[in-house]
C-alpha cells in the first residue's frame, strides 16, 4: 500500500504540483523581538527569522507565533499559510480571517507566514524568492516546483523551528490554509507526515475538488489566470480533465491515517463544495 501511494504521490507531483526540494545546506532560527503586541492581554509573541541557505543563496523568512499568556507548554500549533499579508491580519485584532486571540483561547499556539517571502503570489514576480535564491533550476523541468510547492515548502520549514521550540508541541501541530492557501496546505500535509492534521478552506480546483467534474473553476481557468501556481505538466490537462491519471481525493487519501479537515462555503460555487464534499466520500484507504 505505501508503494502504491508513494507512485501516486510521484505522479501527482509530476503532473500537477511540481517537484518539492528537500535539501538545503543549513537552517538557521533567529528571535526577534516585535515591536508591538496588540494581543498582549492573552498571548506573548514573538518573530522567528527563519534563514535557509544552498549553493551561495539564502532567503529569509518572518515566522510569526502566538502562544498562550496565562497557560503553560508545550502548546499544539496551528499554522497559517497566509497570502494575505501577515503584518495586516496581526495589527486588525477584529480580523476574523485567521483569529489569534480565538486560537489563543483556547490554548492553542498561532503561527503565520507571508507567502511574499518564499515565492510571491503575482505571476511577474513568483520567482524572486526561493526560486531564484535557492533553487533555480527548477524553473527549467517541466515538473518544477512552481508557487503552490514553494508555499509548502515554506510550511515544512516552519516545522522545522516547531521542532526545536519546547513551548510548541510539534506532534500535534495543524498546517491551514484558505484558498490557494488551502491548495498549498494540502500539497503540504501531503509531502510532510509530521502535521498531525491539514486544513483547507475553500481549496476547490488544484485543491480538495474533484477536477474532472469541471465544475465552477476549471483546470483551464486556473491555469490561465494562476500560471504559476502548478508545474507547466499541468497545462496539458486543460479542458481535457477526464484524461487526468488520477483526481484530488487520492491526493487526500495520501495523508492517511492523519486527519484532514475540508470546508467550503455552500454557495461558493467556484469552488465547488459539491465536488471537495464528493471528493471526501470517494476516499478508500
Amino acid at each position: 500500500h505505501l508503494s502504491i501511494r508513494r507512485q501516486r504521490q510521484m505522479c501527482i507531483r509530476d503532473s500537477m504540483y511540481g517537484q518539492l526540494p528537500r535539501d538545503y545546506d543549513q537552517i538557521e532560527f533567529d528571535l526577534v523581538k516585535p515591536a508591538a503586541n496588540l494581543y498582549a492581554a492573552v498571548a506573548d509573541y514573538k518573530i522567528i527569522q527563519i534563514k535557509v541557505s544552498r549553493n551561495g543563496g539564502s532567503q529569509t523568512i518572518p515566522l510569526h507565533i502566538f502562544t498562550p499568556k496565562e497557560e503553560r507548554g508545550p502548546f499544539p500549533v496551528i499554522l497559517l499559510i497566509s497570502h494575505r499579508p501577515v503584518e495586516g491580519l496581526i495589527a486588525d485584532v477584529h480580523d476574523q480571517f485567521f483569529s489569534i486571540q480565538k486560537i489563543v483561547e483556547r490554548g492553542y499556539a498561532a503561527a503565520a507566514f507571508d507567502v511574499e517571502f518564499v515565492s510571491p503570489d503575482d505571476k511577474e514576480r513568483f520567482d524572486e524568492g526561493i526560486l531564484k535564491t535557492l533553487y533555480p533550476e527548477q524553473l527549467n523541468l517541466p515538473n518544477g516546483m512552481r508557487g503552490l510547492s514553494a508555499w509548502s515548502w515554506g510550511a515544512m520549514r516552519a516545522m522545522d523551528y516547531f521542532e526545536k521550540d519546547p513551548l510548541l508541541d510539534s506532534k500535534r501541530s495543524a498546517v491551514v490554509g484558505h484558498s490557494r492557501g488551502g491548495k498549498a496546505a494540502l500539497w503540504c500535509g501531503a509531502n510532510d507526515s509530521r502535521w498531525a492534521i491539514t486544513y483547507s478552506n475553500e481549496s476547490g480546483c488544484g485543491g480538495a475538488a474533484l477536477s474532472r467534474r469541471k465544475f465552477g473553476e476549471t483546470v483551464e481557468r486556473i491555469n490561465s489566470g494562476f500560471p504559476y501556481w502548478f508545474a507547466e505538466n499541468f497545462t496539458a490537462y486543460n479542458g481535457k480533465e477526464e484524461t487526468l491519471p488520477f483526481d484530488q481525493h487520492q491526493l487526500i487519501a495520501s495523508m492517511a491515517p492523519r486527519a484532514v479537515y475540508v470546508a467550503s462555503a455552500m454557495e461558493d460555487l467556484w469552488a465547488d463544495p459539491k465536488g471537495e464534499y464528493l471528493s471526501l466520500s470517494l476516499i478508500h484507504i
